[in-house]
């Protein structure tokens, strides 16, 4: 978002038309749009008033200069090669460091905001998504589609850290309180009297854990953690919401794909200590009422596939964009443990995919891809109390007319639309979309208990043209046939 005068405008990604528009929020109308030869993953403004476009399928940075009004097309000024799939974009609190996350090249990127050099890259696991920067800007957190991590990056010593942000089981429990107590012992004198406490309130945390023994049997792995927000007001927190997921115990033969008797995905919001660098034990619990698994009716719309976040400091809340039940949820970012302490929701058009607060007017700005729309949401009073009691209705939404040229065919935009839908019993009995397992059209990286066995989630990306027979034993001879046997 950006302030030309007295207009708010913000800029949009639009990865199926291929394009960056301007949009004027109080106007409600695109002011200008930029055709773009590749998909844009994300945008940034940096504080000369350039705009940097992650290119998606390109492996490049973009960079544009506005004109000399917001109705002008943006000016491409140079084309910067970055590592294979460039998914986000964060800068340094100096402004003086652009960080890229590269999910194929599997690394996070810096280059000098002035001439775009490339300074380093730092090795991290596959499928890096969101990225932020500490408040000292010598760390960056980096959440990880899939793999149950989250990454700290050092970026004085260009060193990355995994942490795991699966829930715990005790041997995994007493492992972290035997590292967290080496930290404190081996930092001695050198560590500064807040992180030390941040530390000692980490063990503490984790041997309350520990003491009180009330994890499953089976280990929920993290997955979807495709944002992330960091809190401002206090500072010190690193928000991943993501899913926790029982895929069965796969030493055994099970009657259905993964928790035979339960949610097989539950929501999450793991809650990283800034300082300490360590997950919250509270916030990596799993939530025992959303694992219930009762009738369609009695299902709530769980947030299974996150994938924006914001902060909004007047509230102290997390705002979350989901796809699949296509609302924006509020959650208390002073909790322990966010998902339990939802505040609210609000429905919008399909696929949001972005969030940004604006905090003079405290409102929030979603942008949903599918629907091709952007939404204003007013946030209302300090606790997000609804003004006037109008509810749903004020929400106002900005259409982005269609592209003739650019549009997607009909047939690619209902198979997203079903690929990504939730709570729908006639894809699985447990509410799960076909994206649960198969983020980005890629795999999870789980082993299934399936009656047939142990199941690996496979790619689909790349590999369903000409590659019949489909289905684990090439039962079935097409798509259409493998989709109508589930």
């Amino acid at each position: 978002m950006a302030e030309w005068g007295d207009t708010t405008l913000a800029y949009v990604a639009d990865q199926d038309a291929r394009a960056i528009h301007v949009v004027d929020i109080d106007g409600g109308q695109i002011l200008a749009s930029t055709a773009l030869d590749g998909i844009p993953s994300q945008l940034i403004l940096l504080a000369d008033g350039r705009v940097v476009a992650a290119m998606r399928d390109r492996g490049r940075l973009y960079v544009f200069e506005p004109g000399p009004a917001p109705a002008v097309e943006l000016a491409l000024r140079c084309a910067v090669p970055t590592d294979s799939e460039p998914q986000a974009l964060a800068l340094t609190e100096d402004g003086k460091r652009l960080l890229v996350t590269a999910g194929w090249g599997r690394s996070l990127v810096a280059y000098d905001t002035e001439g775009l050099k490339r300074q380093f890259a730092v090795e991290l696991p596959r499928e890096p998504r969101a990225v932020v920067v500490a408040e000292d800007g010598r760390r960056a957190f980096v959440a990880h589609a899939v793999g149950g991590l989250a990454s700290i990056v050092d970026l004085d010593e260009r060193t990355a850290r995994a942490v795991s942000v699966s829930a715990r089981q005790d041997h995994e429990i007493e492992e972290l309180r035997k590292k967290l107590k080496g930290e404190l012992k081996a930092g001695g004198k050198a560590l500064g009297a807040l992180q030390r406490r941040r530390l000692v309130k980490a063990l503490r945390e984790v041997e309350k854990d520990l003491a009180k023994g009330e994890r499953d049997s089976h280990r929920h792995a993290g997955v979807q953690s495709f944002a992330l927000a960091k809190s401002t007001r206090p500072a010190g927190r690193v928000f991943i919401p993501q899913v926790l997921v029982e895929a069965g115990n796969w030493e055994n033969r099970s009657e259905a794909y993964g928790q035979v008797h339960g949610q097989s995905q539950i929501p999450s919001v793991v809650v990283i200590d800034e300082l300490a660098g360590y997950p919250l034990a509270t916030s990596l619990r799993v939530n025992q009422q959303m694992s219930y698994l009762g009738s369609q009716e009695d299902q709530p719309e769980h947030c299974i596939l996150p994938r924006a976040a914001a902060i909004d400091p007047k509230s102290s809340s997390l705002l979350v964009g989901c796809f699949g039940t296509d609302v924006v949820i509020a959650y208390d970012a002073l909790s322990p443990d966010p998902v339990g302490a939802e505040k609210r929701r609000w429905r919008v058009p399909a696929g949001p995919s972005g969030i940004a607060v604006d905090h003079f007017d405290h409102r929030a700005i979603v942008w949903s891809q599918f629907d091709r729309t952007v939404s204003v949401i007013p946030l209302g009073g300090p606790e997000l109390e609804e003004r006037s009691g109008e509810g749903q209705e004020r929400i106002r939404h900005i259409e982005l007319p269609p592209d003739a040229e650019r549009a997607l065919d009909l047939s690619l935009l209902l198979g997203r639309a079903l690929f990504h839908g939730t709570s729908d019993a006639r894809i699985a009995r447990d509410g799960r979309a076909c994206a649960s397992c198969h983020p980005d059209g890629r795999d999870d990286g789980l082993v299934w208990a399936t009656p047939d066995g142990p199941r690996r989630s496979p790619m689909l990306a790349g590999r369903l043209v000409g590659t019949a027979p489909y289905a684990w034993d090439g039962s079935q001879a097409n798509l259409r046939a493998q989709l109508a046997s589930h």
